[in-house]
């Protein structure tokens, strides 16, 4: 099961990330262990959604719905660009200087889960895909609990963006939010 999670994270990633059963009419119980076992042998980072983005993350957490990254974004490229069980260097080339049409919200997301791991942070988002509520209808790629607790402004909202692309108004709408945009042209 570890396998075919692992040779099935980039069909994940095409669909936002999200956990989707590899599977018809399969539940999550059935990939649990091995989706934790991915984690702690830190090839991924499990990302788990939040039903509330406020203080307690943790409380408010939705075990079924989760983000997967890989733990390491070069593994990543090598998975997703491998040829023969290989990368070409002109791969890596095209994908610093901007010059491959690919995904790139994928890879950023990637670089700053990566990153907020290692800086032993819990990796948290938030969904609300309202269909009744367009008003409500948000996305926040990463919400993280700030070190000094305050009586308002307690999280964080990351949202992590390819070049070209404008971070949305709703995590603008978290009074201190923040915006990852990669400058990979620049």
């Amino acid at each position: 099961m570890r396998r075919k999670i692992y040779e099935n994270l980039l069909q994940w990633k095409k669909r936002n990330g999200k956990s989707a059963l590899l599977v018809q009419g399969a539940r999550f119980d059935e990939y649990k262990d091995a989706m934790f076992w991915l984690s702690d042998a830190m090839i991924v980072n499990n990302c788990y959604n939040s039903t509330e983005p406020n203080i307690g993350l943790s409380l408010n957490l939705d075990r079924t719905l989760l983000k997967c990254c890989m733990g390491d974004t070069g593994l990543l490229i090598s998975h997703a660009f491998s040829e023969n069980g290989e990368v070409s260097s002109e791969i890596y080339k095209k994908l610093l200087f901007d010059n491959l049409e690919v995904n790139m919200g994928m890879i950023v997301e990637n670089v700053v889960a990566q990153m907020l791991t290692a800086n032993g942070h819990k990796l948290y988002f938030y969904s609300n895909p309202s269909r009744d509520d367009a008003s409500s209808r948000m996305e926040v790629d990463f919400l993280i609990a700030k070190s000094r607790i305050s009586n308002r402004h307690n999280i964080s909202p990351i949202e992590a963006c390819p070049p070209k692309i404008t971070p949305s108004s709703r995590v603008r709408s978290f009074t201190y939010s923040i915006s990852i945009i990669s400058s990979c042209a620049a």
